[in-house]
């Protein structure tokens, strides 16, 4: 799947110009003998999506691919910090990281004044949202090597 034709019947944070708002998230990574330690550093400007994650109606999820060893999994977070392990086993050669915020709960989508006109004009788009449902997302992945030097 191209993540660049991706289509959202309501307004996504970081998709083409739905939402007036910036967001996003630098990745560090410890290496060692046996597993990887990456460390997430999410900045949300957003107010309303940021009140959303306060009350735990959705949540940061990091997902991890490895196309060599086909390891896909995520990882959620309810802070803007946090830590993620994996297992040298598990992967060989690349990684991609991907940032989301995804709804953790069935519920009426959220109103924002820093949507688009006709996102707030139209209430159409505004249908109530699955648990799962991508609310943010960044342009681009993140890639890096996997197979680093670690450090003992």
């Amino acid at each position: 799947m191209n993540k660049d034709d991706l289509k959202f019947p309501y307004p996504v944070l970081g998709h083409a110009d739905d939402i007036d708002g910036d967001w996003g998230c630098t990745f560090s990574a410890i290496c060692t003998q046996d597993a990887i330690k990456v460390i997430v550093d999410i900045q949300n400007d957003f107010e309303d999506l940021h009140k959303l994650i306060e009350e735990k109606k959705a949540c940061y999820a990091c997902e991890i691919i490895c196309g060599r060893t086909f390891l896909r999994k995520a990882e959620c977070s309810f802070e803007e910090n946090f830590e993620i392990k994996i297992s040298r086993s598990d992967i060989r050669d690349t990684i991609s990281l991907t940032l989301y915020v995804i709804s953790t709960e069935n519920q009426n989508m959220y109103k924002s004044e820093k949507f688009k006109e006709v996102y707030r004009k139209n209430f159409k788009f505004l249908q109530p949202l699955e648990k799962g449902e991508i609310l943010a997302h960044p342009t681009n992945p993140v890639e890096g090597c996997a197979d680093a030097n670690p450090k003992t």
